[in-house]
């Protein structure tokens, strides 16, 4: 189990993903992450937890985003 608690003053999500898009914008190339299902908190409001069950995952790294933020990037690692 692992548990994420939003700290900050806005809402977040926790979702996982495994590709991007990448695109051109202002002479810049950025990568929006695209859900794939794996999991998924939900919006999260400040101070609120969302508890992960990581016995149904693979071994393995998972890479989850903010659906809010998608520049927020994280990573876990099942073992």
């Amino acid at each position: 189990m692992v548990t994420i608690t939003n700290d900050g003053i806005l809402p977040h999500t926790a979702t996982s993903y495994t590709e991007t898009i990448s695109f051109e914008e202002g002479g810049r190339t950025l990568s929006i992450p695209i859900p794939d299902g794996t999991f998924d908190s939900g919006p999260l409001t400040p101070g609120q937890d969302y508890t992960l069950n990581t016995s149904g995952l693979e071994k393995g790294t998972y890479t989850y985003f903010c659906a809010f933020h998608p520049w927020m990037l994280g990573s876990l690692t099942v073992g």
